[in-house]
């Protein structure tokens, strides 16, 4: 037997009211952070399978990728400060260099209800800036998911 839940009729402020439209229209705001060659290999694959450009980030060191990426915004990271290879700067620099980006990267995903960051690890840029980047994304009300291919 179906027991039909009671409708109550309340006054709804206008700041209720728009609370309550939101919870009508249950359409999460989802930006999706690609991190490093990997991650945006894997935003493109995502953007050409449907998620709106226009809240992905592509995140990386190599302009060439960045700006073939479908992206609508794109964090460019200096090659130099981010070159484990030849430790061309320490490591606090490196942090200072991932820190940066992660601001950037949040001016873009300040208006989501949900961030997801796709990178990959075992190259420099994606390993380093990734968790950083999800670290800084994250708040009480915006949680971050994080996908890593190996």
């Amino acid at each position: 037997m179906i027991v039909p839940f009671p409708t109550v009729l309340i006054d709804l402020s206008a700041e209720e009211i728009s609370s309550d439209e939101r919870l009508a229209n249950p359409a999460l705001r989802v930006s999706v952070v690609g991190v490093g060659g990997a991650g945006n290999n894997l935003l493109s694959h995502a953007i050409g399978g449907g998620v709106s450009p226009s809240r992905c980030v592509a995140v990386n060191t190599d302009r060439g990728q960045l700006s073939r990426s479908l992206a609508r915004n794109k964090v460019f990271l200096d090659q130099a400060a981010c070159q484990t290879a030849t430790r061309l700067v320490t490591r606090r620099d490196d942090q200072r260099t991932f820190l940066s980006a992660a601001h950037r990267v949040t001016t873009y995903t300040d208006g989501s209800d949900f961030t997801i960051v796709v990178t990959g690890l075992g190259g420099g840029t994606g390993t380093e800036s990734a968790p950083i980047i999800a670290q800084r994304s994250r708040t009480p009300v915006r949680p971050v998911v994080s996908v890593v291919a190996i």
